[in-house]
């Protein structure tokens, strides 16, 4: 265990997640649905799903295995507090008449609830606060770095 393991017990949740459910994140190089959107594959339990995400702060660019699974399950976490798509598109500031994002939105909204009975409570969550990753602190920072 390292320093920022036991600095950081998020560190050793995304590790103990990623091997009880082998979870693989890959970033796709494809065309994206819209502008701001990149496109990822998620492996979880030999399931694979594709995530778009929204990289604001170019996280993407450190390709950070840990980093990377809290910005997927980040935005697992946005979907399943969305009560529709339009109110989805509306967080994310992205155009609603997008057949492709209408399709992927139905679909990973239908595989919620699989996905979330993978937690404990069957909330889905990246293990890292929201605030901690909005202003680049605790164990997002040392993430990013």
């Amino acid at each position: 265990m390292t320093l920022k393991e036991n600095q950081y017990p998020e560190i050793n949740h995304i590790h103990s997640f990623i091997k009880k459910y082998d979870v693989v994140i890959n970033i796709i190089n494809s065309d994206k649905p819209q502008n701001g959107l990149t496109p990822l594959t998620l492996k979880l339990k030999n399931l694979e799903h594709v995530i778009y995400m929204m990289d604001e702060y170019d996280d993407l660019r450190f390709n950070n295995p840990l980093l990377n699974f809290v910005l997927v399950f980040r935005e697992l976490e946005l979907i399943a507090d969305s009560t529709d798509y339009l109110n989805w598109c509306k967080q994310q500031s992205i155009d609603a008449h997008n057949d492709v994002l209408s399709a992927y939105y139905a679909d990973l909204a239908s595989a919620l609830p699989d996905i979330a009975k993978c937690f404990p409570d069957y909330n889905i969550t990246s293990f890292v606060s929201d605030l901690d990753f909005q202003l680049n602190a605790g164990v997002i920072q040392t993430l990013r770095t």
